[in-house]
């Protein structure tokens, strides 16, 4: 065994025993560490933190990340949510599992404006303040655009940009908020407060996770956030992940994401949401989504929005969801989707929208491979395997399989693969096209479209 009964001077003495204080012993063989990751419970008894609504979880939360980081545990239950459960960096937030562990938001309350609630205010007049508390998250919004613009409605967003506030005092019927409006909110187009919020949010958080949740967001009592927000949703965030959650229900996407970088989401499930099962919003790099489900949302299942580029689609099943159960547009590129499952949706099995006239800007160098396009389209209507849109470039097709079984049902999902005018340099190798009357149906003048071994069954 090593010895340290050597004798030595007192100013080495002292260093070595500061050194021992912080860990360093100089007769230790490794660095001993005083402190480390914390894990922190939450439950209804027997936990560190008790309670059962989001003021409990985020208790635990904001003591985890003081501690420099570590995971928060939330018991098996049902826990109200009137706000947002706000994540923090380095911080891991985990139920026992989506069967066991339920987040819910709380009854629905909305009222209309009283009195135009103006940029830079921190309050808003409504008509009925009595379902109203501080702490609650509230959006402001409005839904009508001014007479001079041409519809009151774009790609189906709201008019103006939402504020997401909490309500900090009630005086009357006046809400005050903790932070100021970032819009005009005019009652002659439609201002309204809602208690509407993302039941699990991350915003500008590093190295989180969501893990091991059922999150119920009771659509019918809460006023449409549309695709601005989810159940889960992250903003300006990086090296985080969702795992093993059920979003559903939620009036707007199930999990969703803006601006982000390096993640996953993973073996989630999302369905009956109002938009949007799975969005990986503006800006979204280096993501990934492998093996969740994603079905019967308002909208398309799997949604890539702008600039949502080099990522990872792997071992998803979209299914009954009313539009397209993948669909990709503006300037996302460089993604490859390899053994998807897209079937039974209500237009398309995968969606290349067509939202810029200029080739650069569209769904370019995106590769399919070993994926599956069963029965899309609705009885009655025109169907897709595969939709490319106008000016779309450098797409692979590659070893799918685009099937359809609903011969008697006229107009489902007639068409495996169609690529409108201008499309051009789209590569089809050996893919399995079964049941269609139309295996390919091409409006492009497209000189460098290449179409080799395959099926036609």
């Amino acid at each position: 065994m090593r010895s340290c009964r050597r004798k030595r001077p007192l100013f080495i003495s002292a260093m070595i025993s500061a050194l021992w204080m912080l860990g360093l012993d100089g007769c230790s063989h490794g660095r001993v560490t005083a402190t480390g990751p914390i894990t922190i419970t939450v439950g209804f008894s027997d936990a560190d933190v008790t309670g059962d609504d989001n003021r409990a979880i985020q208790t635990a939360i904001d003591r985890v990340a003081a501690a420099g980081g570590g995971t928060v545990l939330v018991k098996p239950g049902t826990y109200m949510l009137y706000n947002s459960v706000r994540l923090a960096s380095h911080v891991a937030l985990k139920g026992e599992g989506p069967e066991k562990t339920l987040l819910q938001k709380g009854p629905g309350a909305e009222s209309p404006l009283s009195d135009d609630a103006n940029f830079g205010e921190y309050q808003a007049t409504v008509a009925d303040a009595s379902h109203f508390v501080p702490g609650m998250g509230v959006v402001v919004i409005s839904r009508v655009y001014p007479g001079d613009l041409p519809s009151h409605e774009l790609f189906g967003y709201t008019a103006f940009p939402s504020s997401l506030r909490t309500i900090v005092r009630v005086a009357g019927k006046t809400l005050f908020f903790d932070r100021f409006l970032q819009e005009t909110y005019k009652v002659e187009f439609g201002g309204l407060v809602a208690n509407a919020f993302p039941l699990v949010a991350g915003y500008d958080v590093v190295d989180s996770a969501v893990e091991g949740f059922a999150l119920e967001g009771n659509g019918k009592q809460t006023h449409s956030l549309e695709d601005r927000m989810g159940a889960i949703y992250f903003l300006n965030s990086r090296k985080f992940v969702v795992r093993n959650c059920a979003a559903r229900n939620f009036a707007g996407d199930g999990i969703s994401c803006q601006f982000v970088q390096d993640f996953s989401v993973e073996n989630c499930e999302s369905y009956n949401n109002a938009t949007f099962g799975i969005h990986f919003g503006t800006g979204a790099l280096r993501g990934a989504a492998r093996h969740n489900r994603i079905h019967d949302n308002g909208w398309d299942g799997l949604y890539l929005c702008y600039r949502v580029q080099q990522g990872v689609f792997e071992g998803n099943e979209s299914w009954a969801n009313a539009r397209d159960g993948i669909s990709l547009g503006y300037k996302d590129t460089d993604n490859i989707f390899i053994r998807n499952v897209s079937r039974e949706n209500g237009r398309s099995g995968v969606y290349f929208r067509n939202e810029s006239k200029m080739a650069f800007n569209t769904a370019n160098r995106n590769t399919l491979r070993e994926n599956t396009m069963l029965d899309n389209g609705r009885p009655g209507a025109p169907g897709y395997g595969v939709w490319i849109s106008s000016f779309t470039r450098d797409i692979k097709l590659i070893s799918n399989t685009i099937s359809d079984s609903q011969k008697s049902e006229r107009g489902a999902a007639h068409i495996a693969i169609y690529l409108a005018p201008h499309t051009d340099y789209i590569s089809c190798q050996n893919n399995i096209v079964k049941g269609f009357k139309y295996a390919l149906e091409s409006k492009t003048n497209g000189q460098h479209n290449t179409f080799e071994r395959g099926s036609n069954q």
